[in-house]
C-alpha cells in the first residue's frame, strides 16, 4: 500500500485503522475536493483510491493530474499499476516501457513488469526482471517471497527453497515463513525436516491452525499416531469448525480399527458440509464396516435419492449396501 504521510489525509487512515471504511471513503472524498487545484495532492488521493481497489476512481484523478503535467512519470506509473489491477496488461506496458527506458533501475518499474509478465504467464521474463529490482533495492530479502513462486512456476524448486531458507534468521522470519518451508520439505518426503518447521511456527503463533494440522499430518505419516491424534483434537478444539481435523481424526481411528471413534467424527463432519461427497462416502462405508447398515443407506439416500445414472464410487457403495441386506436378511 502506498501510504501517503502528508497531515492532510491522517483522517482517513484513521478511519481505516478503526475498521471504518465507510467513514474512510468520506474522508477521502473530502480530501479530493480539497485537492482539486493541486496535482500533487490528486496523486496522493489518487493512490489512496488505488490502494483501497476504487480503481476507477483512482483512474480519473490520474487522468486529471495527467490532463495539467502530460508526463509527469509518478502519474504514469501509477496509472500503470491501476491498469495492471484492472487487468489491462497491454495499457499497462504502453505506460511501463517509457518509465523503463527513462528509469532502467527504478525498482518500483522493475517489479511492476515482473507483475505484468508474470500475469501474462510469461514466468522467465518476470524472473528477470524481479531479480533485476532485487539487485536495485537496499533490501534483497524483500522480493524472496515472490521471486520464490515465480521459481516454482518454471520449476526451479531448489532456487525457491534456498531463497526462503534464506529469510531464516532475518527480520522477514515468521510462522508463515516456517509453515510454507514445512509444505515444501514435506512434499519431498523430508518429514523430519518440515516437522521441525510447523513446531518453529507454533513457537513463534501457537493460534496457527494450519500449522498444528500439517504437523498433526506428519506425526501421522511417521507412524506417532497417539501424538497426531493430540494435535487434531487441539486443532478440533481451538477452531470447531475446521472440518479437515475431523476427517483426519476418522482416518486414524480407521487406521487402528476404531470405528465407532471414526464414525463419530465422520458424523460431525459430514454434518458441517452435507455436500461433501468424499466425507459422506467414506462415512458410508465406515457404517457399512460397523454393521450399521441402515445408517449408511440412509447417508447413500441423502446424498444421491433415487438417481440412476450414479458414477463409480456411488455406484460401489449402492451395490455394497444392497449386499449387506442381503446378508442381513439370509442371517435373519
Amino acid at each position: 500500500m502506498h501510504r501517503q504521510t502528508e497531515a492532510w489525509l491522517e483522517p482517513v487512515w484513521e478511519a481505516l485503522e478503526r475498521g471504518d471504511a465507510e467513514g474512510a471513503l468520506r474522508r477521502l472524498a473530502e480530501a479530493k475536493r480539497m485537492a482539486r487545484d493541486d496535482p500533487d495532492k490528486l496523486l496522493a488521493v489518487a493512490a489512496v483510491y488505488a490502494d483501497l481497489g476504487h480503481l476507477d476512481e483512482a483512474r480519473g484523478l490520474l487522468d486529471a493530474v495527467l490532463a495539467r503535467r502530460p508526463g509527469d512519470p509518478e502519474a504514469h506509473l501509477l496509472l500503470a499499476e491501476v491498469y495492471l489491477e484492472l487487468g489491462d496488461t497491454d495499457a499497462a506496458l504502453e505506460l511501463l516501457m517509457p518509465l523503463l527506458d527513462e528509469r532502467p533501475e527504478d525498482v518500483r518499474v522493475l517489479v511492476d513488469l515482473a507483475d505484468l509478465y508474470a500475469a501474462e504467464g510469461l514466468y522467465e521474463v518476470a524472473i528477470s526482471y524481479l531479480e533485476k529490482a532485487r539487485r536495485h533495492h537496499p533490501d534483497p530479502l524483500l522480493f524472496a517471497r515472490h521471486l520464490a513462486q515465480l521459481y516454482d512456476e518454471v520449476g526451479e524448486e531448489e532456487k525457491a527453497l534456498a531463497l526462503l531458507e534464506s529469510l531464516v534468521g532475518t527480520p522477514y522470519e515468521d510462522a508463515a515463513l516456517h509453515i510454507e518451508l514445512a509444505a515444501r520439505y514435506a512434499r519431498r518426503g523430508a518429514w523430519e525436516r518440515a516437522a521441525r518447521h510447523y513446531e518453529e511456527a507454533l513457537a513463534r503463533d501457537p493460534a496457527r491452525v494450519d500449522a498444528r494440522f500439517g504437523l498433526a499430518r506428519l506425526k501421522a505419516r511417521m507412524g506417532q499416531r497417539e501424538e497426531a491424534k493430540e494435535l487434531l483434537e487441539a486443532v478440533r478444539r481451538d477452531d470447531p469448525d475446521y472440518i479437515p481435523a475431523y476427517t483426519a481424526l476418522a482416518d486414524l481411528h480407521l487406521a487402528e480399527g476404531e470405528l465407532e471413534a471414526a464414525i463419530e467424527r465422520l458424523e460431525q463432519a459430514w454434518e458441517m458440509d452435507k455436500g461433501d461427497e468424499a466425507v459422506a462416502q467414506k462415512l458410508a462405508w465406515a457404517c457399512l464396516e460397523a454393521g450399521h447398515v441402515d445408517r449408511a443407506a440412509a447417508v447413500f439416500e441423502e446424498m444421491v435419492g433415487g438417481e440412476e445414472d450414479l458414477d463409480e464410487p456411488w455406484q460401489a457403495l449402492r451395490e455394497a449396501i444392497a449386499q449387506a441386506r442381503a446378508g442381513t436378511k439370509t442371517k435373519g
